[in-house]
């Protein structure tokens, strides 16, 4: 994510963006469904669907890069202090 922040922010780019590509197309039940494609299944991707969302309301003023370095920060420190932890 970092390189794609400080290629956007090398090439004069005002308005970085974090691109998060998916791993799987077991995430998109629906869409695949609509697509009338066999639907994949996989316990790992079904696990993380079915857990709790979370996200952080960011400023549009705010930067961006620091907030998203101090979260994954955080969320490392939490996974040093206790290996069960999960995000």
């Amino acid at each position: 994510m970092y390189i794609i922040a400080d290629t956007f922010r090398d090439k004069g780019q005002r308005n970085p963006r974090i691109c998060v590509a998916t791993a799987s197309v077991a995430k998109f039940r629906e869409a695949v469904e609509a697509a009338q494609l066999p639907v994949p299944v996989d316990a790992r991707v079904d696990e993380l669907m079915a857990r709790e969302t979370r996200f952080v309301d960011w400023e549009r003023d705010e930067d961006w890069v620091i907030a998203l370095r101090d979260v994954i920060t955080n969320i490392s420190e939490r996974r040093n202090k206790d290996k069960t932890a999960f995000i």
